[in-house]
């Protein structure tokens, strides 16, 4: 792999992005940028950045682009950024994927690889109504289906309470999907249309999938 390696991830909901993300960091050694660690960080933090996200927030509308960015370009000054990154939850749209490159740019850096994991909606659903989060940290997730808790209702780490998210249900997922469509699948597009794609099928274990993702890079990266 080569020494510096900037990584989009990009697919539908429920295709495997957050999970790989985690394994995909280690392996390349560099930082998970995702976006929604981002905002919190922000907002516990009362950065200004944080308090114009919360007030958006706070009022249920959305939160400005240009805020978002942002928080990215601040943390992309951090020195564990310098040999690479993989960022997790960004770009959404084409616009952002656009502005993501201009912020890059300034820097003469730019986003080395879109990693893109496909999985068909039925799938996706499959995936995301059996999710169950741990409610004393959302790092605890366990699934009723395909891999479920040795007591029903209760994490498996730390004995904490297991829930389903809102954004995990059928309705919300449909919607997320309909999202995708419109807005988020031009992304994948644009790195299609640059030579930027790298596109890997998000079905198997997740050990398979990130040999898988990993084998792909290498190719791409000769």
């Amino acid at each position: 792999m080569r020494e510096h390696c900037r990584i989009a991830l990009v697919g539908p909901p429920g295709s495997g992005k957050g999970t790989q993300s985690v394994f995909l960091g280690k392996l390349l050694e560099v930082p998970v940028l995702h976006i929604g660690e981002l905002f919190r960080t922000n907002i516990r933090g009362r950065t200004p950045l944080g308090q114009r996200a919360y007030e958006y927030m706070n009022r249920g509308e959305l939160v400005p682009d240009e805020v978002t960015l942002g928080m990215l370009e601040s943390r992309l000054q951090g020195p564990d950024t310098r040999h690479g990154f993989i960022l997790d939850g960004i770009p959404r749209n084409r616009n952002q994927a656009e502005a993501v490159d201009e912020l890059l740019a300034r820097n003469s850096e730019k986003i080395d690889a879109a990693l893109n994991f496909e999985v068909e909606r039925d799938e996706s659903f499959r995936r995301l109504v059996g999710r169950r989060i741990c409610k004393n940290d959302s790092s605890h997730v366990a699934h009723i289906m395909l891999r479920p808790p040795q007591k029903p209702g209760i994490c498996d780490i730390c004995g904490g309470p297991l829930y389903l998210r809102d954004d995990d249900s059928r309705k919300v997922i449909a919607m997320r999907w309909d999202v995708w469509k419109t807005q988020s699948e031009s992304v994948v597009q644009k790195y299609g249309a640059e030579r930027r794609l790298v596109t890997v099928s998000g079905i198997g274990t997740v050990s398979s999938v990130t040999e898988r993702a990993m084998s792909a890079l290498n190719a791409y990266f000769g």
